[in-house]
């Protein structure tokens, strides 16, 4: 392990990078997915206001989750590498002594015991965080391909699928932003100031502390010969482009493959009262997704329910589209006017499809 002056090296400029890549676009994620998935509240309308539209939102949104994407697809080739090719055990993988770690941590903070434990490397909480990160970042790209592409998916696969989808990317975003919250930013920032993950070294104290029993130990090193790690990365760099390319195109299929009501390109002028619209190809499923994403939901509760002492429901409306689309248009007493820019004759056939099927409260 090297040592100097300012510190021990941790982190290499690769890991700092990769780093800065996912703190990027978690962060861009958080500050254009939550306000769309809390529609309906102040903080929201002025992230919105903010980003000049809901439109301009969905975009950058779509933005941070290709970066993402891009930083999961690398991470996992830098793994497969470090495992395959160069012989490195798998030192994120939990084990049991991280649960006794674990435990005598506890009892260590709660005056139960007298010393630290000797952790390793990667500690129990380092290896939990990761694992967190991890599972969370697949979950939400998963979820979030197939509010993409509602339509591919449900060919396949039932309708419900989609709002199941919509409820598991928001909540799962939602944990992840707490669990990073009060879990990885409270023990680099609060606890003790890390600087680690910026300038690749850690201080002497924060490594006794955190790690001490990496103190005493080498680094594992690659557990084959040159020779051999030779002949590996001649079989790993062709077998992992070919993946690669096979993936980044498969990727950029789904990506482009679909236009759907959720699309977020600068809607065409149309006209206003006089849609030529089948009112048969309303989709509820669509309209339901589309619903906590507009302003309907502030006024109406985030189900369509109506709120008490305010705006009624519109589950189970019995207007017609024409009657429906007109009332969005001019408004009414209490209600504003929406122009075809803020919705579009097509989301409002979705919104109409779903609110006249939907069961009354």
């Amino acid at each position: 392990m090297s040592k100097n002056s300012a510190g021990i090296q941790r982190f290499s400029p690769r890991q700092r990078f990769e780093h800065l890549v996912l703190m990027v676009a978690f962060l861009g994620l958080v500050l254009t997915g939550l306000p769309q998935k809390y529609a309906d509240q102040d903080w929201s309308q002025t992230l919105v206001k903010l980003m000049d539209g809901v439109e301009n939102m969905r975009v950058l949104h779509r933005v941070f989750a290709v970066l993402l994407l891009g930083e999961i697809l690398y991470h996992l080739v830098i793994v497969v590498y470090k495992l395959w090719v160069l012989g490195l055990p798998a030192s994120l993988v939990p084990r049991r002594r991280d649960l006794r770690n674990a435990l005598d941590w506890l009892r260590f903070n709660v005056h139960l015991k007298a010393e630290r434990p000797t952790m390793p490397y990667y500690n129990f909480a380092e290896k939990l965080d990761y694992w967190i990160t991890l599972t969370g970042v697949l979950l939400l790209a998963l979820t979030g391909l197939m509010l993409w592409n509602p339509i591919l998916v449900t060919d396949t696969l039932p309708g419900e699928v989609i709002p199941a989808a919509r409820q598991v990317h928001g909540g799962e975003a939602l944990f992840l932003v707490i669990a990073i919250g009060m879990w990885h930013l409270y023990g680099v920032l609060i606890k003790q100031f890390n600087r680690s993950i910026w300038t690749g070294k850690i201080t002497q104290r924060q490594m006794e502390q955190e790690h001490a029993e990496a103190l005493a130990a080498e680094r594992p090193a690659p557990k084959f010969s040159a020779a051999e790690m030779q002949k590996r990365r001649q079989r790993f760099y062709p077998i992992a482009g070919v993946v690669v390319v096979a993936l980044v195109a498969g990727m950029y299929w789904l990506l482009t493959t679909e236009e759907t009501a959720l699309e977020t390109v600068p809607r065409q002028e149309v006209q206003l009262f006089a849609p030529e619209l089948d009112v048969q190809a309303g989709d509820a499923t669509v309209g339901e997704a589309l619903w906590g994403t507009l302003r309907c939901s502030r006024c109406h509760g985030t189900e369509a329910a109506g709120v008490p002492d305010g705006a009624p429901s519109l589950r189970g409306t019995t207007l017609t589209f024409d009657e429906f689309i007109l009332q969005i248009r001019e408004g009414g007493e209490e209600m504003p006017a929406f122009s075809h820019l803020e919705v579009s004759d097509v989301y409002v056939l979705h919104l109409w499809t779903w609110l006249k099927d939907a069961a009354s409260p």
